[in-house]
């Protein structure tokens, strides 16, 4: 069976959402169909950009399945097509992303209409996709006390039917071809691939590279592009580091890949992490990763490297990159991430993929 798919893709431009939907499109049996907008004012996109997306998909004609992101409100879309044939069209809602638990910077406040967009459009979707459990099981869990808080007709009564159509299908990555990890580096270089935002815990990893003063015994590679909120504190780690900075700011990818592959280690200390596109792209290359013992990493890293790769306090992730420097590279750790990290290549997923839209499909005939 060959499908016409249709994504709703409303943050995309240069965005992780427009890598998956541009990945699946390119490794999909069935036709991928996208209907975009830019990658500015995502809060809008949820709020208000079904309006747009329903003309596009006007535009796109006959469709057997549709496929929207997490910044879309479905219900709202659905509203807007139910005179077209798209009325009827089998959907799914992929959870990127969160509402209802994504961190919220000190002092700033969570909007509920942005949850509730996401909750309406999870009751309009045939099926809900996340990108990892613990994504699913930390919306799950909050989501009940969430809607108590409103006088009445508050939907807890469906949260079992969610949870009855919800699946995890994790990102597919783009990953280069497997070629043979390089001999051991004369050098240790940490890469440190995230965004510069506060969620990603940049006063966490702030705090860990002083804990290595006065001088760091590695090289860092900064490659995560830096929010304008944030640059005075980057401008003051770069530096700290001084001489062993060999790269800060954003590059194309090429460059991006040149870079990763140079690195032998890197950490996570963030505050969010829903998935780990980042550190998987990382460890695709042997760069051995140490990650929090919480959030989505758990889920990424088989349980034997759990006690050499998970940490649960600054003070044993220092511990554990103080170890790992002080002995040479090793490369048989560099391979088992690297096989771990291609089991989400969009060679492994898109099939898985292409069959759950097929089951999709099929159900609803």
């Amino acid at each position: 069976m060959k499908l016409r798919v249709l994504i709703l893709s409303p943050f995309h431009g240069h965005s992780s959402h427009a890598a998956w939907a541009k990945g699946y499109r390119e490794h999909s049996q069935h036709e991928i169909v996208l209907a975009t907008l830019p990658d500015r004012a995502w809060a809008w996109r949820l709020k208000g950009g079904s309006e747009a997306l329903a003309k596009l998909a006007a535009d796109a004609g006959p469709v057997d399945a549709l496929l929207a992101t997490s910044l879309t409100s479905l219900d709202s879309f659905f509203g807007l097509c139910r005179r077209t044939p798209l009325a009827t069209v089998p959907a799914v809602y992929y959870m990127h992303e969160n509402q209802l638990t994504y961190p919220i910077r000190p002092g700033g406040k969570r909007d509920s209409q942005l949850v509730l967009r996401q909750f309406h459009s999870q009751l309009t979707a045939d099926a809900v996709w996340w990108n990892s459990d613990f994504n699913r099981r930390s919306w799950l869990k909050k989501l009940p006390n969430f809607l108590k808080r409103f006088p009445d007709q508050q939907g807890v009564e469906r949260c079992g039917e969610l949870e009855a159509k919800s699946r995890v299908m994790p990102v597919g990555l783009s990953l280069p071809a497997v070629t043979q990890l390089c001999d051991s580096p004369l050098r240790h270089r940490l890469i440190w691939s995230q965004r510069w935002e506060w969620e990603k815990g940049i006063d966490r990893f702030e705090a860990l590279l002083r804990k290595f003063e006065p001088e760091i015994p590695f090289e860092v590679a900064l490659l995560g592009p830096v929010s304008q909120g944030e640059a005075s504190r980057r401008r003051g780690l770069e530096n700290l580091m001084g001489d062993k900075l060999v790269h800060s700011g954003w590059c194309e990818r090429e460059q991006y890949q040149e870079l990763v592959m140079s690195g032998t280690f890197t950490v996570s200390v963030a505050r969010h992490e829903f998935f780990g596109i980042s550190v998987l792209e990382a460890a695709a290359q042997g760069v051995v990763p140490f990650l929090p013992r919480e959030l989505s990493y758990p889920e990424l890293i088989p349980e034997d490297l759990h006690p050499q790769l998970l940490y649960n306090s600054l003070k044993e992730l220092y511990r554990k990159v103080k170890g790992f420097l002080s002995h040479p590279v090793d490369q048989g750790l560099r391979r088992r991430v690297r096989e771990v990290a291609y089991n989400y290549d969009w060679s492994k997923v898109a099939p898985m993929y292409d069959r759950a839209l097929e089951e999709l499909v099929r159900s609803g005939k």
